[in-house]
């Protein structure tokens, strides 16, 4: 089973999202970025969520640090923002998964975790 670490301040946001994806993945989770990477050096999941906005560290720093110290893991921001320079800009910075805080949070992530582009633009063209 896959391995993959939450970094949100969220609590209830993680509290929402551990069910659904313990059923898939080996769940660690931690309340910021600092947090993370105090432990990072000893233990690299193959998959991390990020949130973009966080007291401290934001999402975007810890992506520029992760990318760096675990180039083979899968890094996806999760974001309520759907600002187009803030998408714009991790882009630059080589995000490749950005998944929006929404009621299909779960399956969007999901699907980026699978990398399955197609099935979650099929997906969101036929839901309602």
């Amino acid at each position: 089973m896959k391995s993959l670490f939450i970094v949100d301040d969220d609590k209830v946001y993680i509290d929402f999202l551990m069910p659904a994806l313990q059923r898939h993945f080996q769940v660690r989770a931690f309340y910021s970025g600092e947090d993370l990477l105090q432990v990072i050096d000893q233990q690299v999941p193959d998959i991390i969520t990020i949130d973009y906005d966080m007291p401290g560290m934001n999402g975007q720093e810890l992506f520029r640090i992760l990318k760096e110290k675990c180039p083979d893991t899968h890094l996806i921001i999760l974001s309520s923002n759907e600002d187009g320079q803030v998408v714009l800009d991790l882009i630059n910075d080589g995000v490749r998964d950005y998944v929006i805080k929404d009621e299909h949070v779960i399956k969007g992530l999901l699907y980026a975790i699978e990398g399955n582009s197609d099935l979650y633009e099929d997906w969101e063209m036929n839901k309602s």
